[in-house]
């Protein structure tokens, strides 16, 4: 039986990440919901990486599957394909797969690993294409929060609503 991460493979770096245009359009075009989403996503992802790696250690498919859905959820929204692809595939695995696959999935700790590697790589991407600084720049000059007027979030999260209402 071949492995999930055999099976999943970053061939080049366009397929790591979305085009820019459809990041910027699922976010109404807004590079400054589009960074302040950002600056948080590698370190929200981790925290589910974590938990991930808890279920995997306890054998908890359900639970398992329900925190990959979760991180192919975000990081689809974010425009980290690879990484939401391959979340989804391991999800698949552990809800639809029989229980031989189901044990495989949850004793393949490297697909966690695999899974941090894409989101490493990812935010890193992502940082370039929406001119973040560094993690190393961010050290020695904090960047500072940004300041979108209530009324701008309103209209960017209905913009987000009727995408998902449509089912994008």
């Amino acid at each position: 039986r071949e492995s999930v991460l055999a099976v999943t493979t970053v061939k080049d770096l366009d397929a790591l990440v979305e085009p820019t245009a459809s990041i910027a359009q699922r976010f109404g075009g807004n590079l400054a919901v589009i960074r302040s989403v950002l600056i948080s996503f590698a370190p929200e992802q981790e925290k589910q990486l974590a938990r991930l790696q808890s279920f995997f250690v306890q054998g908890d498919a359900a639970s398992a599957a329900a925190v990959l859905h979760a991180i192919k959820g975000s990081a689809g929204t974010m425009g980290a394909q690879a990484l939401s692809c391959l979340a989804g595939e391991l999800e698949q695995q552990l809800r639809h797969g029989d229980e031989a696959s189901r044990a495989q999935v949850l004793c393949e700790h490297a697909s966690i690993e695999k899974l941090r590697q894409l989101l490493l790589a990812s935010d890193e991407q992502l940082q370039v294409i929406f001119a973040l600084p560094a993690p190393s720049d961010a050290s020695s000059s904090p960047v500072s929060p940004i300041y979108v007027p209530s009324a701008q979030w309103h209209e960017a999260l209905q913009e987000v609503l009727q995408l998902l209402q449509a089912g994008n």
